[in-house]
């Protein structure tokens, strides 16, 4: 392998570039799991609730014998409605705190690129193709 000298100003520069990677990826990291647990938090709290408020819709119209059923399968649903919602829900928070705190230039921008609406990623794909 060969040596290759660089000026103190090239190693200056090398060396700032990779702690300001490394500080990126350390902010997209934690930005990360924080999100993560937001997230579950979030569909774990609207499916608890959503299923609270089902189970009691549907036995006080039916009767506790035959909401059972019901019950179950409400369940599924808010399962599933519940995920969606959270997914949904945590985004918008995210893109909100992203553009709030100007986050742009603190975090790497595959992960900036996960909190983009697909408005803002037709938009950069348009304007990048008339460049």
């Amino acid at each position: 392998m060969e040596h290759v000298d660089y000026d103190e100003a090239e190693a200056a520069r090398r060396k700032k570039d990779v702690v300001e990677f490394r500080t990126k990826k350390r902010n997209s990291t934690l930005f990360t799991v924080c999100a993560s647990i937001f997230e579950v938090v979030v569909s774990l709290i609207l499916f608890f609730g959503l299923f609270i408020l089902a189970a009691y819709v549907i036995t006080r119209t039916m009767g506790e014998e035959a909401g059972g059923p019901y019950v179950f399968y409400s369940a599924i649903a808010i399962l599933i409605i519940s995920i969606i919602a959270g997914f949904k829900i945590y985004k918008a928070v995210f893109r909100f705190i992203i553009k709030k705190y100007d986050l742009e230039d603190k975090l790497l921008d595959n992960v900036l690129y996960h909190y983009k609406t697909r408005k803002e990623i037709k938009a950069e794909m348009d304007s990048g193709l008339r460049r």
